[in-house]
């Protein structure tokens, strides 16, 4: 990512709030930034999928679960 694909955003959090993802992060190998990140991305992919399987009809959902279930990495 280079700097004209980042900005700079504050806010502010409950410390035990930041206590814990500072926890998280260190478990994770991450910084503190990174495990924040990572877990806004994870987030928001999440809410899209979930959104689109809501949007599916009966007889698409039922495919898609007849389906074998794969875990890949994204």
């Amino acid at each position: 990512m280079t700097k004209k694909d980042r900005v700079q955003f504050k806010f502010l959090i409950p410390i035990e709030l930041k206590n814990q993802l500072e926890e998280l992060a260190e478990a994770n190998h991450r910084s503190l930034t990174g495990e924040i990140l990572a877990r806004l991305e994870d987030s928001v992919r999440t809410t899209v999928t979930l959104n689109h399987l809501l949007a599916m009809n009966s007889e698409d959902l039922k495919k898609l679960l007849e389906q074998p279930l794969v875990n890949k990495k994204q």
